[in-house]
């Protein structure tokens, strides 16, 4: 997938998108998995913690710039993607 290497610029086709929701809805399910299938010391309790917590920080920017740059290619602004904070 070539579009990794800049996430802020230039567009992302359609099926490209959907990998990259999917791969990282995957990377998230499986730290969130090892987390929960180990049940040791609290310190690896709270090491695989702070690895959750980075990796859904780190997914989570991955999965913004990709959504806004989605937005940009069917014409709408990138700011658009605060709608989705509004409840229904």
């Amino acid at each position: 997938m070539k579009f990794i290497g800049n996430l802020r610029q230039g567009r992302i086709a359609r099926l490209p998108y959907v990998l990259a929701q999917v791969l990282i809805f995957v990377a998230i399910l499986s730290v969130a998995t090892l987390m929960n299938g180990v049940q040791s010391s609290p310190l690896v309790s709270i090491f695989l913690s702070l690895v959750l917590v980075g990796t859904v920080l780190l997914v989570g920017y991955l999965s913004l710039c990709l959504t806004i740059r989605r937005l940009h290619d069917i014409g709408n602004s990138g700011w658009r993607i605060f709608l989705t904070l509004i409840p229904v």
